[in-house]
């Protein structure tokens, strides 16, 4: 279920984007950049996911690497989710990897991905200011 609803929100998405529709024009600015003069955690997102959607994949790692990451990682599981759909096969070494890792091990990563993406768009910001 969870798969069907990503999936359905990046269709969603490409669409939009196929219609050259301004995907920013759904969110309100930034409150904590507004606030504090800095990009929050998630800033660039949107921005990056629209570039990964376009086929610009370095142009989306050099926005937000975050975010890179997590679309890299679910278009991963969508291949993965069409070919064990399709062939009715798990694969041996995805069983495997899913049986050692926790919940806590999947948070974690997570929130350092988040972490190190955010500390990569300060040093950016950082950088430009001077």
């Amino acid at each position: 279920m969870i798969f069907l609803v990503i999936a359905l929100s990046l269709v969603g998405v490409g669409l939009l984007e196929a219609m050259q529709y301004d995907i920013g024009r759904l969110f309100m600015p930034c409150g904590f950049k507004v606030s504090r003069n800095l990009p929050c955690p998630t800033c660039g997102y949107t921005t990056s996911l629209r570039a990964f959607v376009q086929g610009h994949l370095m142009t989306a790692f050099k926005i937000q690497p975050a975010a890179w990451m997590l679309c890299v990682a679910l278009s991963a599981s969508a291949m993965i989710g069409l070919y064990v759909g399709a062939s009715g096969h798990y694969p041996h070494w995805l069983r495997k990897g899913l049986a050692e890792c926790t919940l806590k091990h999947l948070l974690f990563a997570f929130l350092l991905v988040v972490l190190l993406g955010w500390a990569v768009v300060l040093a950016q910001t950082v950088s430009q200011k001077t």
